[in-house]
């Protein structure tokens, strides 16, 4: 059945002794991938981090090696910035290589007062305008990450029992302007019968 499902990895994800954001390690998760989902290719890869020191040629070439070799399907970001995803795909242009096709920022409701994950990218909140303008502008698909904001929206949490999220939450989200959003959420949620995450994604 492997035709009835859509898989979706990531590479590129530093680590405690180096950034890992080249195109060896890309192709080296890639290769790790295949091998544990036991599949001949993956429908959608995404970088997991960016590193903005590492040229975007090299990285858009690598990964067009893959999508010719058919081990990937399609191509995308995981936490890299509009700007750099324009760059990218502006070289692919310029070379006639195929671009990113989706990304995956942080995006919910509750806007970010400090950053949960090192080198996570957001385009919530007021800060953020710009990239949102820029997704809007292109078109360009996002599969948004932590669209819950951690649980914060999950309809068990309030400003008692906040602790109880993982503590890179309650340091990004646990904060008044977003309990005043949850506030009018749960309000609006008992209005529409409908469950607090179920209005916090729309």
């Amino acid at each position: 059945n492997r035709d009835q499902v859509v898989l979706i990895s990531k590479s590129a994800h530093h680590n405690v002794d180096r950034r890992r954001g080249t195109p060896f390690d890309i192709s080296a998760d890639i290769h790790d991938s295949l091998a544990r989902l036991r599949t001949d290719y993956i429908d959608l890869h995404l970088l997991h981090r960016d590193d903005p020191a590492v040229p975007v040629g090299p990285i858009v070439e690598a990964l067009n090696e893959h999508l010719a070799a058919g081990r990937i399907r399609t191509l995308g970001g995981s936490n890299w910035r509009s700007e750099r995803i324009q760059e990218a795909n502006a070289y692919a242009q310029a070379h006639d290589l195929t671009p990113f096709v989706s990304s995956s920022p942080h995006y919910s409701l509750a806007e970010e007062f400090d950053v949960p994950w090192e080198d996570g990218v957001s385009i919530t909140g007021p800060k953020n305008q710009e990239s949102r303008t820029w997704y809007l502008q292109t078109q360009m698909p996002v599969l948004a990450w932590s669209s819950l904001s951690g649980g914060f929206f999950s309809g068990r949490i309030d400003r008692e029992n906040h602790a109880d999220l993982m503590e890179p939450n309650v340091r990004a989200f646990c904060h008044e302007p977003n309990f005043l959003r949850l506030d009018r959420v749960v309000e609006l949620a008992a209005q529409k019968s409908i469950s607090v995450p179920q209005l916090a994604l729309a």
